[in-house]
């Protein structure tokens, strides 16, 4: 009878041991996952600001951007009409303030990916967050080439400066349709945050 009570206490006090440890276990991994998961609200949030000052730097850029376009516009079509190049005094007008480009930021972003806060996001905002930052790169990378082609429309032989006026008029139209486009996509994307 004492071996059986010693074998019965013996079974129960594994028995609890055995469910101390694995409460112990889930407790570890509760309270981990809710580190994640503070840490990844922490990281939208802070990209979420991220993504509307971006979105606040279009917004001061664009009407600028809209204007050089108009200007650019007018003067490519007297170069058609006239076939002359341009001379240096328009092209000095038209961006007489230099070619005014939006900060545009991606730090938060790339910090969160290289920490692996975002490891559990949802499937969707991963998506839109790299189709956003994808956009910002694309811009971006745009606007530097702008910025090139003016320094060199202004310093280059006006028999030349025919093409490079063309090409800085239709790039320029295509920055402003991606910023139209950056605009857009912040606007969803900061709702879609919102919601989460």
């Amino acid at each position: 009878m004492i071996g059986r009570q010693s074998t019965g206490r013996f079974i129960a006090e594994i028995i609890l041991i055995i469910l101390g440890v694995l409460l112990g276990i889930m407790a570890n991994q509760w309270r981990e996952t809710q580190a994640r998961k503070s840490a990844a609200q922490g990281g939208l949030e802070a990209v979420a600001a991220e993504i509307q000052a971006n979105r606040e730097q279009v917004d001061r850029v664009l009407p600028i951007h809209e204007a050089m376009l108009d200007s650019l516009r007018a003067v490519t079509g007297r170069m058609m009409a006239t076939n002359e190049a341009p001379d240096f005094t328009s092209l000095t007008r038209i961006w007489s303030g230099g070619f005014t480009m939006p900060l545009l930021e991606s730090a938060t972003w790339e910090t969160a990916n290289r920490t692996g806060i975002f490891q559990d996001l949802d499937f969707r905002i991963t998506r839109s967050l790299i189709r956003y930052y994808s956009l910002v790169s694309f811009c971006q990378s745009k606007l530097d080439r702008v910025g090139e082609n003016i320094y060199v429309a202004t310093n280059i032989d006006p028999t030349h400066r025919r093409g490079l006026i063309l090409a800085i008029t239709l790039v320029t139209n295509d920055i402003i349709i991606q910023e139209k486009r950056l605009q857009e996509l912040s606007d969803k994307l900061l709702k879609q945050l919102d919601r989460e």
